[in-house]
C-alpha cells in the first residue's frame, strides 16, 4: 500500500482477533474495525485505543461504513444481518 510521506504511522496492538474490513471517519481520528470475533472495535487513534466494542452479530462482521455526514455507522456480518 502506497501511503503518502505527510502521513503519520501507527501499529495498534490492542487488535486481539483478524480484521476483515474498516472505515475511518472524516476527521481521520477513529477507525472502525470489522472482525472475526463479530465485533466492530471503535479505535481513538490519537491515544490508539479502543473506545468501544459494538457487539450483536452473530457471525464474522464483513464490512463497516460510515455514512457520509458521519452520524450512523453500518456493519454486516456473514450472519446476513446488516446492524445500524
Amino acid at each position: 500500500m502506497y501511503v503518502r510521506p505527510h502521513f503519520q504511522t501507527r501499529v495498534l496492538y490492542d487488535i486481539i482477533c483478524q480484521v476483515t474490513s474498516v472505515a475511518f471517519n472524516r476527521k481521520g481520528d477513529q477507525v472502525f474495525s470489522g472482525c472475526l470475533d463479530n465485533n466492530v472495535h471503535c479505535w481513538d487513534l490519537r491515544r490508539g485505543k479502543v473506545q468501544h466494542v459494538l457487539r450483536g452479530h452473530r457471525d464474522t462482521v464483513t464490512g463497516v461504513r460510515l455514512s457520509p455526514d458521519g452520524n450512523f455507522l453500518l456493519s454486516n456480518a456473514a450472519d446476513n444481518s446488516l446492524r445500524k
